[in-house]
């Protein structure tokens, strides 16, 4: 019965706000899971000091802001905030601190994808996904049905197997990998996956990424799947002729001793401007005959690390 209900409040209930209220009323109606969620964001504090979890409480020196979520700890004058986010990038580092009289230590925050303002700024961001995870480990029936309600709002997707690259149920597989590496980004560059690309041959996930020395043209790339005999594996940078030139250029000493890349290309049938990156033989052996996903799923980040770590010798 919990099951079908958090299934079907998924249907009508699928916005931020309904998932900020519908997880402070489960908070506020169970303890065990009151606890469960504080401590994730904040494993020390004391929850049995705890009260009531609030929802869009407005700061006291009316500047303006409206925290998702706000409580209390018996004995301590300053809260504790949660800000929720699905989809929705438009962040308020600084502005709640500053409003709500806080260290950043004491604002939690969480998002349905990797944050990487945050990370940067040195917020302990959380992910959904992570608190899926974290409530799975011991969920009772009403954790359960919640958990369904939280795949299906934040759009979580979970894979056990590993690919099997000559089937058709590989290919969302892929591509929802794919979304999840590019989200993370590398160190020093932003990367904001956007929309997917369907050939007759292929399927690939788009993504920007930033160009430091060339602020306001954003790079632009795929990570593909080829469904072929032997299939492949791509990376490609596109449509920035600048940028595409110095690849070319010094290819050979760009990729030099790379471990998991072949030396980069130009394909005649795309646009003159493409350049495109392999996964080696020996790699994509290495994918085709891992015995689990997460194996697969560390092959396929450490390609697209290699390649745009060596990228960002081109950009400046």
């Amino acid at each position: 019965m919990h099951d079908r209900f958090f299934e079907e409040l998924a249907r009508y209930y699928c916005h931020e706000n309904d998932l900020s209220n519908i997880t402070v009323a489960l908070c506020n109606a169970d303890e065990r899971f009151k606890e469960k969620f504080i401590r994730f964001f904040f494993p020390g504090l004391p929850v049995e000091n705890i009260g009531e979890v609030r929802r869009e409480v407005p700061d006291e020196q009316d500047a303006g802001s409206r925290v998702d979520i706000l409580f209390n700890v018996e004995g301590d004058s300053l809260p504790y905030l949660i800000e929720v986010k699905i989809d929705d990038r438009n962040h308020h580092f600084g502005q709640y601190e500053e409003a709500y009289g806080i260290p950043k230590e004491r604002l939690g925050y969480i998002t349905n994808y990797y944050c990487q303002e945050g990370k940067e700024l040195g917020y302990d961001v959380k992910s959904w996904e992570d608190f899926h995870d974290f409530l799975a480990e011991d969920a009772d029936a009403m954790t359960k049905g919640y958990l369904i309600f939280l795949k299906t709002v934040c759009k979580i997707v979970k894979y056990h197997h590993p690919m099997n690259l000559t089937g058709l149920s590989s290919i969302p597989c892929f591509l929802e990998t794919a979304k999840k590496i590019l989200s993370r980004g590398i160190p020093g560059l932003d990367i904001t996956p956007y929309t997917r690309y369907f050939d007759v041959d292929s399927a690939h996930q788009g993504f920007y990424f930033q160009t430091p020395g060339h602020e306001g043209e954003n790079g632009f790339g795929l990570l593909g799947l080829w469904y072929q005999d032997p299939p492949l594996i791509t990376f490609s940078i596109n449509s920035r002729p600048w940028l595409s030139e110095r690849i070319m250029k010094d290819r050979d000493t760009i990729m030099q001793d790379a471990v998991y890349s072949k030396v980069p290309y130009r394909e005649k049938y795309w646009d003159k401007n493409d350049v495109w990156f392999e996964l080696n033989e020996t790699r994509m052996a290495e994918f085709q005959h891992a015995e689990t996903y997460e194996e697969q799923v560390a092959i396929l980040r450490d390609f697209v690390a290699e390649v745009l770590g060596r990228l960002k010798t081109c950009f400046g």
